[in-house]
């Protein structure tokens, strides 16, 4: 694909029919005088937190009150170093157990079903790969306009998946409930542990079921205690607790779902234009970033019994925590669900 320059006002054109613009508009959380953007919106007025308010769908008890720290950003998942974290397995650049990684593919293109595109490989710092999932975003959805697009989980350390989008979700008629195969859309590290993750989930053939409240502003999220709340149009604030409904209020883990990309397909001309929002230019300052924490030289310990070496032994669990929360793995992979 060829790639034209212009000035930022025009936008970039990749390819005959992608138009990629960059949304220059300032978050909404500056327009409410906020120190940055780790902090909640002020307090809602008191009747927010009603029954009525809130109808069927409802937080545990008293849950503004037991996030940590005042309700500011705090991913308390980040308190507790990784377990067995002496070996690096947990990083998004892992080179852990490389040894399976041809047959983890192998599982996967194997139980790819028919209604995917099949597993692609992604280099997120090449300019292809964004014109790839703005057009993905052009096909045909249900998916509302305001929670359509690619979404970072940032600050998400163990669930897997960096981009995920519910384009592809089958969607309920008023837009409150969405149901999506736990496989499908989500671009994982191209690592051992991100391709047995995607394995695990086509064997297991479990779905995330999302549903919104009336207004979009919360979510739940099953299998699991997971809980959305949004901040402003680009960004949801993701607290999981540690208990379903009520038993404690404790949060077991905290992170960010922050779109990146949003396209249009033009009915007039037929191209897609794909826009670029800003946390895009800090996802891939990630994906460029150096661990913040070198490993040592290779430590020769075997990996089962193919002789291939575990990499990255001799830090300790809290400086692994590091390196696996700041960098992004360049190379992934996706597999797009076919509507």
């Amino acid at each position: 694909m060829g790639v034209c320059a212009s000035t930022p006002s025009q936008g970039v054109r990749v390819g005959p029919a992608v138009f990629i613009t960059d949304d220059e508009e300032e978050p909404e959380w500056l327009d409410v005088g906020l120190v940055n953007a780790f902090d909640d919106p002020p307090e809602p007025y008191p009747d927010e937190e009603s029954a009525s308010a809130a109808g069927d769908l409802r937080p545990p008890n008293g849950w503004r009150h037991s996030l940590p720290n005042y309700g500011i950003y705090t991913p308390v998942q980040w308190g507790n170093p990784i377990p067995c974290g002496v070996f690096d397995w947990a990083s998004k650049r892992s080179a852990c157990c490389c040894c399976l990684l041809p047959c983890a593919r192998a599982a996967v293109h194997t139980f790819a079903p028919r209604a995917s595109t099949g597993l692609e490989t992604v280099d997120v710092l090449s300019p292809d790969w964004v014109a790839r999932m703005g057009e993905h975003l052009a096909s045909d959805t249900t998916c509302p306009i305001d929670l359509d697009g690619w979404w970072w989980a940032d600050g998400d350390v163990l669930h897997g998946g960096d981009l995920l989008t519910l384009h592809d979700a089958d969607w309920s008629s008023d837009g409150r409930s969405a149901r999506q195969p736990a496989w499908a859309s989500r671009m994982r590290a191209n690592t051992c542990l991100g391709l047995c993750t995607t394995a695990s989930a086509l064997l297991s053939g479990s779905n995330e079921e999302y549903t919104f409240d009336a207004g979009r502003t919360r979510a739940y999220v099953a299998p699991g205690r997971r809980w959305l709340f949004r901040l402003h149009q680009h960004e949801w604030r993701v607290v999981e607790f540690a208990d379903p409904f009520g038993a404690t209020n404790a949060v077991a883990a905290m992170w960010r779902l922050r779109r990146v990309l949003t396209a249009t397909r033009k009915a007039s001309t037929g191209k897609v234009e794909i826009t670029r929002l800003p946390a895009l230019a800090e996802y891939l300052a990630r994906a460029r970033a150096v661990a913040p924490h070198p490993t040592p030289t290779v430590v020769e310990l075997c990996c089962g019994s193919c002789g291939a070496p575990i990499y990255g032994c001799g830090i300790g669990p809290a400086e692994r925590l590091d390196n696996a929360v700041v960098p992004v793995n360049p190379r992934a992979h996706v597999m797009l669900r076919r509507r």
